[in-house]
């Protein structure tokens, strides 16, 4: 092949002599070369970004757990300003100590509001900062992606010339070369880093669970705001509430007031916002609740994990699990709860492993006359009737309960480790123990 009869296309144009490819090609190098440089640059700016971005990270978690501390210690403080100030308007006298008392925890709580402003503004002007960087680092990325296309047209260029001149190849080979790393650095460092979103983006979930749009979502919006103003909770955790109720079919008009009772329970549950929505809300609808009756359950694990010191969210998780087989066996969810706290009390592992206790419980005792072989002989041992015991079951269950933990406290060591076995299963028996025991 000849190089006057060859013929390179160059950026869409036919250049039409070798000659002129060649100076393109030297051209071409040179601005290859200047990107390259660029490109580098670019990413070493990238890394501080990416560095910058960790770093606002870290701090946001760190401030983001001290403001949940805060949250927990307010809510406490405000319930023991509330007690007190009962206490002192049902006392026709109030003493000196209990007014200096209710003073105190007024400060208390004065100071601690302020502290937990404070440190949601600081939060918010966080993830300011943390928007922007992630701003900057998209348009630096996007730079980067159009240089890596350029680069790459330039080599394919480069490529084409390859054959008529070896110092050409080599130069074109090398250029390939240092391009393929550099690409690879661009896609690494492209990837974002995940952070808070802003009032919109975090509202959309909300607009698609309850297919609002328009004005009537901005005024839906704007009531949601007002019902939780007090509550010290982020706007995106506000709607992730609203959007599980949303989800769960709650009728628009009740959803701002489920979203204000649901926040208060994620503040006293330390239990965070969506999944507080999710279990308040499968809670209406297993045990067929009205809101009232739900915020009235919630407050009874609240004070449950108060007086037995027990985590409230495990206590919500078990009713969760096991509330909708205790209402069939004639337990009600504060029953189920009660039994569930006691157990997680007495040292079970976690509430999974509790509620798995509960449940054999509930089906051993509600068996009746379809109780198997071993477990009749069991029940016989205990001076039980498995038949008799599930009728009783639905007459008053906290008597049958009584019933079947006394029959095999009665039994001697060896005797009440074997028929508990026999009972509840070898999964359940240690759970089944520390209650018979106790």
């Amino acid at each position: 092949m000849s190089g006057r009869n060859f013929m390179l296309k160059i950026g869409g144009a036919v250049d039409p002599s070798l000659s002129k490819s060649f100076q393109t090609s030297s051209k071409e190098m040179k601005k290859l070369s200047d990107e390259m440089l660029k490109l580098k640059s670019t990413n070493r700016h990238i890394s501080k970004l990416k560095a910058s971005e960790e770093k606002l990270e870290k701090q946001f978690a760190s401030g983001r757990e001290e403001y949940k501390r805060q949250q927990r210690e307010l809510f406490q403080t405000s319930k023991k300003v509330n007690d007190l100030r009962r206490s002192i308007e049902k006392t026709k006298k109030p003493s000196k100590s209990m007014i200096n008392e209710f003073k105190k925890a007024q400060k208390a709580e004065n100071h601690l509001k302020e502290t937990t402003e404070n440190q949601k503004k600081a939060l918010t002007d966080m993830m300011r900062q943390m928007k922007a960087a992630k701003n900057e680092t998209k348009r630096y990325s996007q730079s980067q992606e159009e240089l890596a296309k350029s680069m790459k047209k330039v080599e394919e260029r480069h490529k084409k010339l390859k054959e008529y001149e070896n110092l050409k190849k080599s130069v074109s080979n090398n250029a390939g070369g240092t391009f393929a790393r550099s690409a690879g650095q661009a896609v690494a460092l492209g990837v974002a880093v995940k952070f808070a979103i802003d009032d919109e983006e975090a509202f959309a979930d909300v607009r698609k669970t309850t297919g609002l749009a328009g004005e009537e979502a901005k005024k839906f919006q704007r009531e949601l705001k007002k019902a939780t103003k007090d509550i010290p909770k982020f706007n995106s955790e506000i709607y992730e509430i609203a959007a599980a109720a949303g989800q769960a079919g709650i009728n628009l008009q009740e959803i701002p007031q489920f979203t204000s009772d649901t926040a208060k329970v994620s503040v006293a549950f330390d239990m965070e916002a969506g999944k507080a929505g999710e279990t308040l809300a499968t809670w209406r609808e297993a045990f067929k609740m009205s809101q009232s009756e739900v915020i009235k359950l919630a407050d009874q694990m609240n004070l449950l994990g108060d007086s037995i010191k027990v985590a409230p969210a495990q206590v919500a998780e078990i009713a969760t699990q096991v509330g909708g087989l205790g209402r069939m066996a004639n337990f009600t969810e504060a029953q189920t709860s009660a039994l569930g706290g006691t157990l997680i009390a007495l040292g079970v592992k976690d509430a999974g492993t509790a509620s798995t206790a509960i449940r054999k419980l509930y089906t051993t005792m509600a068996s009746g006359d379809s109780a198997s072989s071993t477990m009749s002989a069991a029940f016989q041992k205990i001076g039980i009737d498995p038949g008799q015991l599930a009728e009783d079951l639905q007459k008053d269950s906290q008597g049958a309960l009584m019933k079947v933990f006394q029959g095999l406290n009665d039994l001697n060591d060896s005797e009440k480790l074997s028929v508990t076995k026999q009972l509840f299963g070898e999964e359940a028996m240690s759970s089944m123990g520390m209650l018979i025991n106790n």
